[in-house]
């Protein structure tokens, strides 16, 4: 398991990033449908993902970190943990999808995320 310090929390434990795609793979994901699926601490750091519709999907503790989430439907997701430090939202919607401790987002980001239905608590 990876250690992760957070300054708010202490310590996470955490297991180690699942590289399910490679650099190549990950620049061309965009319009992807995907329901129902768990694909939990999956490395999707610099992915390009522009377009796609995700309901019903278990993103904890995904690396979404510098990857383009332009107009992506998280319906129903969980991205709890998730990391999106840079990542790009514009047009994202968020219903009903949960990011506790998610970790990255600007104050603005936190804003826009919650008015485009995503849940904190």
């Amino acid at each position: 398991m990876g250690i992760h310090r957070r300054r708010d929390r202490g310590i996470i434990l955490r297991p180690p990033l699942v590289r399910l795609f490679s650099d190549q793979e990950k620049v061309v994901l965009w319009d992807l449908r995907v329901d129902d699926v768990r694909m939990d601490h999956v490395d999707f750091s610099w992915a390009d993902l522009r377009r796609s519709r995700f309901s019903g999907v278990s993103f904890c503790g995904c690396d979404f970190s510098h990857a383009n989430l332009h107009e992506v439907s998280f319906i129903a997701c969980d991205l709890r943990g998730a990391n999106l430090v840079s990542a790009r939202l514009e047009g994202a919607s968020f219903a009903g999808s949960w990011l506790t401790l998610a970790e990255g987002l600007t104050p603005a980001q936190w804003r826009y995320v919650a008015q485009q239905g995503g849940l904190f608590l």
